[in-house]
């Protein structure tokens, strides 16, 4: 009750403060929902008992972001509009769709401790960005705080149903629209036309892939640079053995082995 008096005492009636608010409450979430996929990826692409390092490399980008910004607010005199929170949004997202092609192709299946530190990346550029918008909002912060864990919660929830529902693809294409959404209200403060009209594009082809059956993908995740592409369980790729059917969920990924005799298949 006291955040709901809050916000109706402070009368947030200004459309960038609500924007900006609005971008707390989604890329929190979209960090919480990053955190939690890259913890199931990573426990298939390396060993899933170091997968959790993940959570620890999150909150490492989170503060060092924040650390970034606050160099740059005293070497810019205090003067936080002096780091675009679009340009960091566009930085973001390009990291993101690079992170997401490295762990789809596997590039550093030689040596997967590396993702760990490719991790920290997306929380590096994300934390940062909630550090500016809380600078600028400091008299909002109680309401921020609130927009933050609450957005944490319901996209904790919609990753878990959507990762259940339909798979690593969709999931993975799901987080790009977010993104996509947050630029595109971030490019609406600084009245920049054109980045959302790329936005626009670029969201509505997002829906249209999320809708094909990307099954085909879901089979191939991690396997491209392999020298087999049966490496990842140890299994000898004979020209018979194959994945006939792959599916992911919020605990882990399941695939059906055929070993080309109908009688025995098996489930790893």
């Amino acid at each position: 009750m006291n955040i709901l008096t809050d916000i109706k005492d402070k009368n947030l009636k200004d459309t960038e403060t609500k924007i900006l608010l609005f971008i707390v409450f989604t890329l929190s979430g979209f960090l919480f929902s990053l955190e939690f996929i890259l913890t199931r990826i990573f426990s298939y692409l390396a060993w899933y008992h170091y997968a959790f390092i993940i959570i620890s490399t999150a909150i490492l980008g989170l503060g060092l972001g924040g650390i970034w910004v606050q160099r740059q607010i005293a070497e810019n005199k205090n003067d936080i509009d002096a780091i675009s929170v679009t340009d960091l949004l566009w930085v973001l997202l390009l990291s993101y769709i690079a992170i997401s092609l490295i762990l789809y192709i596997n590039l550093f299946n030689f040596f997967p401790i590396l993702y760990m530190f490719i991790g920290v990346i997306p929380f590096t550029i994300g934390g940062a960005i909630i550090s500016i918008i809380f600078t600028k909002m400091v008299r909002y912060v109680n309401i921020l705080y609130f927009a933050d864990l609450l957005g944490t919660g319901i996209f904790s929830l919609a990753s878990f149903f959507i990762l259940n529902n339909y798979g690593m693809m969709v999931s993975l294409l799901f987080l790009f629209a977010v993104l996509l959404i947050i630029l595109g209200f971030a490019s609406f403060i600084s009245k920049k036309v054109s980045v959302s009209l790329i936005v626009i594009v670029l969201l509505l082809i997002s829906i249209v892939v999320s809708t094909r059956d990307l099954s085909g993908l879901e089979k191939n995740f991690g396997y491209p640079l392999t020298s087999r592409k049966l490496k990842v369980y140890d299994i000898s790729d004979d020209g018979k053995t194959k994945i006939e059917y792959t599916k992911w969920d919020s605990f882990s990924r399941t695939d059906v082995i055929d070993y080309g005799n109908e009688k025995e298949k098996t489930i790893l």
